[in-house]
């Protein structure tokens, strides 16, 4: 039987795959090497002070722009309504982005033998779409799996649209409880969402639990204040859509926070998903046009936060004004 090896810098207990193993993967033992021992010695960290110097001497005008830009998108998003006078703000009457359709395509998943697959089963279920569709990298997902209510309880939208017409509408012989065939859709194109310009409210419900990191994955948001909300939806779905989205566009502020810590203990992808933590629950939120339509794509498909490609993330997005119009109307 292969001996085991616990990792020295999360714990994990993982087969050991040579005698001087200390580390469960990559990823531990750089950021052991980086933050126990680099950041320990003085003269790496002079060296480190010394480069930045370097690098703000050379870049002063440009860092100070982005700084005031992101100070003024912050003031303005922290305003309520109510307390700003006269012409709204630049911020909030900016246009949102104008795309026909989303960049992809998506299509729903049948696996046979017959097989459902809830959440904490889903890493098998990415194993098996990653099979079909290539390998993807860790913080730009090449697909997001939705929950969908036939056939093994989900679809997938994948983002290269020439990938997803190679996949859909086809069976795929997988590995899988010995032998298995995954049965795909055909393809269907999402137009994406056209809004218009101005202050929207919005109801934010996470219908799986919204996994989001900062600073290089090592800081976890479990609370959806305004800085994170708006940080994750100019940081990582204007490329994942094509369209460009300067910093400091998108102009957010949470009016209400009913969300709650929940967990999905994945199975079957070692310990490194074990537990995976996430918030659940609604966020009421002031918005301007473009994210908006951010919030409205991830909800259509792409998902919101990390790891989309593995259930999480998947949002509704209610327009609250349009809500009470019909109400008072009826």
């Amino acid at each position: 039987m292969p001996s085991t090896v616990t990792c020295e810098r999360c714990g994990a207990v993982v087969e050991r795959k040579s005698p001087q193993q200390r580390f469960c993967c990559d990823k531990c033992r750089y950021l052991w090497s980086y933050y126990q021992r680099d950041r320990l010695s003085p003269e790496f960290r002079a060296a480190n002070n010394e480069r930045c110097k370097r690098w703000y001497e050379a870049h002063k005008a440009e860092h100070i722009a982005k700084v005031a830009a992101r100070k003024r998108a912050a003031n303005v998003s922290e305003l309520s309504p109510s307390k700003r006078k006269g012409e709204e703000p630049d911020s909030w009457m900016l246009p949102a982005p104008e795309l026909d359709y989303l960049p992809g395509g998506a299509f729903t998943l049948d696996l046979r033998p017959r097989h459902k697959f809830p959440h904490h089963q889903l890493s098998a279920l990415h194993g098996i779409v990653t099979a079909i569709t290539g390998p993807h990298h860790p913080t730009k997902p090449q697909f997001a799996l939705v929950p969908w209510p036939c056939g093994c309880g989900w679809a997938v939208y994948v983002e290269d649209i020439e990938t997803a017409r190679m996949v859909a509408g086809k069976m795929h012989a997988v590995r899988f409880d010995g032998n298995a065939t995954l049965h795909c859709g055909p393809l269907m194109r999402i137009k994406a969402p056209s809004v218009a310009t101005g202050l929207h409210r919005l109801r934010i419900d996470a219908l799986t639990p919204v996994h989001v990191r900062s600073s290089g994955g090592t800081v976890l948001r479990l609370v959806p204040t305004s800085s994170n909300l708006r940080g994750t939806l100019e940081g990582f779905l204007p490329r994942r859509l094509g369209v460009s989205v300067p910093p400091g566009s998108v102009a957010l502020r949470v009016l209400e926070d009913c969300t709650r810590t929940d967990r999905v203990d994945m199975r079957g992808n070692g310990a490194k998903l074990n537990g995976c933590p996430g918030w659940v629950g609604h966020v009421i939120i002031e918005t301007n046009a473009v994210g908006r339509w951010l919030f409205e794509c991830a909800a259509l498909g792409l998902g919101y936060g990390g790891k989309v490609a593995f259930g999480f993330g998947r949002i509704r997005v209610t327009d609250l004004r349009k809500d009470s119009n019909a109400h008072r109307a009826a």
